[in-house]
Formats: structure tokens, C-alpha cells, sequence
């Protein structure tokens, strides 16, 4: 997915070096709060035809239609959690955290309301003599999205795939929670987990540990499996997730 919007640029990004770059961006988006280190994989596409600020462009887009994918799932997960269990409190703090990521989406993907944003910290922050190469990088990025917009069918192809993506993830899910000696249907694996990684991004962790835990016994609780259990499935996810 990530390599198709590389390509867009004119870079004969292989699939092997994409798949190369994505897992060190995979292991330094492990260690950050908000996996934001997930961006460091830009660095290793930059090129003469994909500068910096392109190059995370690319990654931004990624992650966005990771987010979008997780969303839509997250939405069916809100309406089974309305209708089979009756939870509106819980319903109600989930739509409150999707309304969050959409907001924060949106204000990535908009250059003046990021530029008024960022001004105040680029003037206190920034030394002199690196604010002309930041601004360049900043406007590159931007340009990088605006070209990305243009591409209807590679975006659509991206939108599929980080769907696909998940969908096969939360199959290995499924028989973690076999292994565990409980059974769920796979629909309540596809529409609950994307609800825990949303909670993962809050950047008030490292790794999400803690907000994955809470996010998970709050979730299973209604298919009455006990807390321990919830707990033990999201350490033994993560622990493969880093290993793999």
C-alpha cells in the first residue's frame, strides 16, 4: 500500500525495500507514544524525485487511510455495541475518540490551519538558520498531499488494501483467542479491535500499555469474558506483533 503511493512520485520503490522500511517504521511506531515513529520510514525513500517533506507525505497518507479503515470498522462496532448490548456509555466515549481522530485528520490535511497552528512553536522553537529549510520541507509536504489527492484510483486501491490489512490481522486474533480456550465470532474480532487500536493512539503511553488494557476488558466485558483473558489477549498481541 505504501509502496503504490511511493511509486506515484516516479520512485522505483521495490517491494522488498518497502517491505524493508515499513518494519523499521513498525518497530520505531512500537516504542513512540502515538506511533509517530512510524513517520522515520520516510527517510529512507528520499530521493532526488521525492524530497523529504514528499516522502512523508506518502507515510501521512498511509497512516491516514489506515485511520479511515479503522473508523468505518469502529462505527459498525459502536452500532452492534448500541444494538446487542445497549451500552451507551461506552458507545458514547468511542464516538468522542473517533470525533478526536477525524478532527486531528482534518487539521493535518489543511496547510493554513496547520501553519497557524504550528507558527507560534516554529518562531520559539526553531533556530534562525533552520527555519528556511523547515518551511521548505513543510510546503513540500503539502504539495505531496495535494498531488496524492489527484490519484482517485490509487487512493481507492489504498483504501482497500489497509481494509484488507486489518481484516486478515484480526484473523491471527481470532485463533489467539482460540489458543485462550474461548470462541467469539469473527464480526465482533473485526468491529471491537479496531476500537482498541484507536485507544492506542492516545499519546499518553508508551506502546499503548494501559490504554490497550482498559480499552480491551471494557470491550469483552460484554461478551462476558473475564478481565485476566481480555488482558493476557492483548499482552500475547503484542508480544507477537513485536516479535513478527
Amino acid at each position: 500500500k505504501w509502496k503504490i503511493l511511493v511509486n506515484e512520485f516516479g520512485v522505483p520503490l521495490k517491494q522488498t525495500d518497502a517491505m524493508h522500511h515499513w518494519l523499521i517504521g513498525l518497530f520505531a511506531a512500537t516504542i513512540t507514544p502515538g506511533r509517530i515513529g512510524d513517520l522515520y520510514r520516510a527517510f529512507y525513500v528520499r530521493s532526488d524525485k521525492l524530497n523529504s517533506g514528499k516522502a512523508l507525505s506518502t507515510v501521512a497518507v498511509d497512516r491516514v487511510f489506515d485511520l479511515l479503515s479503522l473508523i468505518l470498522l469502529s462505527v459498525i462496532g459502536v452500532v452492534i455495541i448500541l444494538l446487542q448490548f445497549g451500552n451507551s456509555s461506552l458507545s458514547k466515549y468511542i464516538v468522542i475518540l473517533m470525533g478526536i481522530v477525524i478532527a486531528v485528520m482534518g487539521l493535518l490535511l489543511h496547510k493554513s490551519s496547520m501553519q497557524k497552528l504550528a507558527r507560534p512553536l516554529f518562531n520559539m522553537l526553531v533556530p534562525e538558520k533552520y527555519k528556511m529549510k523547515l518551511k521548505g520541507s513543510f510546503d513540500d509536504f503539502y504539495e505531496g498531499i495535494k498531488f496524492l489527492k489527484t490519484r482517485r484510483k490509487t487512493l481507492f486501491i489504498s483504501f482497500l488494501a489497509s481494509m484488507l490489512g486489518w481484516l486478515v490481522g484480526y484473523s491471527q486474533a481470532y485463533l489467539f483467542f482460540l489458543s485462550l480456550g474461548y470462541t467469539i465470532p469473527y464480526y465482533y474480532l473485526a468491529t471491537f479491535l479496531p476500537i482498541e487500536v484507536l485507544f492506542n493512539l492516545v499519546p499518553i503511553t508508551v506502546s499503548g500499555f494501559g490504554t490497550r488494557e482498559i480499552a480491551l476488558v471494557a470491550l469483552f466485558s460484554l461478551l462476558s469474558i473475564p478481565a485476566a483473558v481480555a488482558v493476557s489477549f492483548g499482552f500475547i498481541g503484542y508480544v507477537f506483533g513485536t516479535l513478527v
